[in-house]
């Protein structure tokens, strides 16, 4: 299936600069509160792990979130995030037991009594928009329902903004690799010489 243009055998996690989803004491995303997008990427790279945070549908549930929007949505989507993200191949996210985002109608949800391991894997979808339920169906997650540890050969890119960047990041490219950072100025630079129309480059 990958030779189709909307799939990927990647997944991104993307870091952003605004508060956490959830206020529950038990987020541990709380701690990263007022902490720029860049500065938790740096974070991530010197752990090496991402930190499962607590989700916003209610259950109670903690995860680490990744998207696999296809290329020509991907400057819209670090509009709502941020310009910085790390990149795995699918294949690693499935042994680290990663699976895509199952989207529920918001009654089926409180209906049904769901298995608690299902509960960091589900995502709220009203299409009609009458529960006021943001679609995000358009990220394509995918979820893991714990922390990530990661090794650096197991990164397959990282995301930054600008040249800028590539100073303060250099000890952990030395160790990625050069030839896998992905600027998003140079991406935006693309967009504006050779546009889409459905992609919003402002």
């Amino acid at each position: 299936m990958y030779n189709r243009p909307d799939f990927s055998k990647y997944l991104i996690h993307f870091t952003k600069d605004r508060r956490p989803d959830s206020e529950s004491k038990s987020n541990v995303a709380l701690d990263f509160k007022g902490v720029s997008a860049k500065d938790r990427l740096l974070n991530i790279l010197e752990t090496r792990q991402i930190l499962a945070s607590r989700l916003t549908t209610g259950n109670n549930a903690d995860a680490c979130c990744f998207t696999e929007c296809v290329w020509s949505s991907l400057l819209t989507h670090t509009l709502r995030y941020s310009s910085y993200g790390i990149g795995f191949s699918k294949k690693f996210i499935c042994f680290k037991k990663g699976n895509p985002v199952f989207y529920v109608e918001p009654n089926m949800f409180n209906k049904y009594k769901i298995d608690k391991e299902l509960l960091p894997f589900l995502a709220l979808y009203d299409p009609l928009n009458k529960n006021k339920v943001i679609d995000f169906t358009r990220e394509r997650e995918w979820r893991i329902a714990k922390e990530l540890k990661f090794a650096y050969y197991n990164v397959q890119f990282l995301i930054l903004k600008n040249y800028d960047d590539i100073q303060d990041f250099l000890p952990y490219i030395e160790q990625i690799g050069h030839d896998k950072v992905i600027l998003m100025d140079n991406y935006k630079k693309v967009e504006s010489l050779w546009p889409l129309l459905h992609v919003n480059t402002k």
